[in-house]
């Protein structure tokens, strides 16, 4: 049988899975600041729709990755109850 976690393993586990998640949208925003990175470049490709594209795909990955970095720390920073009169 399972063994059930308790409330503040299964956030600690819920704040790993977000730092990972975290990780993974800092190396897909890097390969996507590379691609953009070589069309720049190039002036001729530096102008198109798909360099458009990437530099807003880059601003909104760069958003989420503070907002998921925001609530990583302040979920990991909860001052959790001890529970059973302990606190």
């Amino acid at each position: 049988m399972a063994k059930h976690l308790s409330r503040r393993e299964r956030l600690a586990d819920i704040v790993a899975a977000i730092e990972s998640a975290a990780i993974d949208l800092y190396e897909l925003k890097y390969e996507y600041e590379q691609w953009l990175d070589g069309m720049e470049d190039n002036e001729g490709l530096s102008q198109t729709a798909t360099a458009d594209k990437l530099r807003d795909v880059v601003d909104e990955l760069t958003n989420a990755e503070s907002v998921i970095n925001d609530a990583a720390g302040d979920i990991g920073g909860c001052d959790l109850p001890l529970g059973f009169g302990r606190d």
